[in-house]
Formats: C-alpha cells, sequence, structure tokens
C-alpha cells in the first residue's frame, strides 16, 4: 500500500492506515489536535499534564501495569505536546500488534489519574517547562556572554583573574564553530504575580499607592489609601 488508507468514522474519529513491509513491527500513534496553544495563563501547562497521565492507569489498568505490558510485548511508548498537537505513539513486534491497539485505547478513553502520580507528575511537569524556558533564554544570550557564564565557577575563589581569562579563551577555541551548550545549573523561575503595588513617597506620609490586580480580561487598576 503506496497510499495510506483514510477512514472516519462515526464519531468522527479519523483512522489513517498507512502499510510498511520493510520490518515485521507495527506502530500505533494517537494524535489529538489540542497544545499549547489552546492553553490559558491559568491552565498553561494542562496539555503537557494530561500526557504525562494517560499512560498512568486505567480502570482496568493499575499504575505500572501499562508500561509491565508494552515492554512484555517486546515494545515501547512515548508522547509529546507540541504547539497545537498532543501525540502518544507505541510500536512493537506485529505478533503482538493487538496488544498495543488494546492499551493505546484504554490509556485514552479511561485514564483514572491516580492522585499519587499526579502529585509526582505536576512536579515533573513544571521541572521540565522551567528548562525548556532557562534553554530558550540561554540561546537569546550573545554567545561572549555564554562563554563567559561557562568559563567561571561561581562564587567559588579565585586565586588570580588570569586564570578565568584563559578558561574564557579555551572554551572559545572549542566553541569557535560550535553552539555553546546550556550547562545544567543555568536555571530560573518564571514569576507570574496576581497583584502588583507601586508606591511613589509624596510629603508628610501621603504617598500615592495603586495596586493592579490580575482578571480574566487583563488587569483592573486601583488607588489605595497609603
Amino acid at each position: 500500500m503506496d497510499k495510506p488508507l483514510k477512514i472516519v468514522l462515526k464519531n468522527g474519529l479519523k483512522v489513517i492506515l498507512l502499510e510498511k513491509h520493510d520490518a515485521p513491527v507495527v506502530a500505533w500513534n494517537l494524535w489529538a489536535n489540542v497544545g499549547s496553544v489552546n492553553e490559558t495563563d491559568d491552565i498553561a501547562g494542562i496539555c503537557h499534564l494530561i500526557e504525562h497521565m494517560i499512560f498512568k492507569g486505567t480502570g482496568r489498568r493499575p499504575v505500572g501495569q501499562i508500561a509491565k505490558e508494552v515492554e512484555a510485548a517486546g515494545g515501547d511508548m512515548n508522547a509529546y505536546t507540541s504547539f497545537d498537537e498532543t501525540v502518544f505513539y507505541m510500536s512493537m513486534s506485529k505478533r503482538r500488534m493487538e496488544v498495543g491497539l488494546d492499551v493505546l485505547a484504554d490509556a485514552a478513553t479511561d485514564p483514572t489519574f491516580d492522585e499519587t502520580e499526579l502529585t509526582r507528575e505536576k512536579e515533573v511537569v513544571v521541572e521540565e517547562i522551567s528548562r525548556a524556558e532557562a534553554e530558550a533564554t540561554w540561546r537569546n544570550r550573545e554567545k561572549g556572554h555564554q562563554l563567559g557564564t561557562l568559563a567561571s565557577r561561581q562564587s567559588l575563589p579565585l586565586k588570580r583573574r588570569g586564570e578565568l581569562s584563559r578558561r574564557h579563551a579555551e572554551l572559545r577555541r572549542i566553541y569557535a564553530t560550535r553552539d555553546v551548550p546550556c550547562p545544567p545549573t543555568w536555571v530560573g523561575y518564571r514569576v507570574v504575580p496576581d497583584e502588583i503595588e507601586f508606591w511613589q513617597r509624596e510629603a508628610d506620609r501621603l504617598h500615592a499607592r495603586e495596586r493592579f490586580a490580575r482578571t480574566r480580561g487583563g488587569w483592573r487598576r486601583e488607588l489605595l489609601n497609603p
């Protein structure tokens, strides 16, 4: 089959089948047309969190069972979230293809969202988002600043400034034609305030004071007594 077979089920689900006989393997993919573009600030990261939870357990399969079944069938599974899609996929020997289809369908239609696993995965997702934002910030920095960051053993005693200069020169030579990798210590935090206050000093302690409070439509501004 050179061209994919496309079928739309009664429930609206689109099924695409493409035969490949290069290897005795079957790959199942489940694509959801939803991603970070569909999120608002108050639910930022929710698609990524759901992606992490889908394989964590169902009504028929307790926590950890999905991974065991897929591994026992000689398969592997994974998932990812992007701007406008969330994808779940697995591959295994064609002899066990029914296992893959049943697991994927069960995970997509009956996830239990175990409370313990949900708490753990929230922390994982926050860390992944923080890391992605840190790396994006790193890529926007000038190369000289990146090299300076790698050269500096921050806050440790420095006998001579020449040591720092030599490390910087060596790194400049090494990465002359390559991108400078983001170090694991390059991290940060994104602060999302709900309220911000501004004070301006005035005579007789009659300071000007304003508060901006976040709302669903933007920010609400109000004057406050000092």
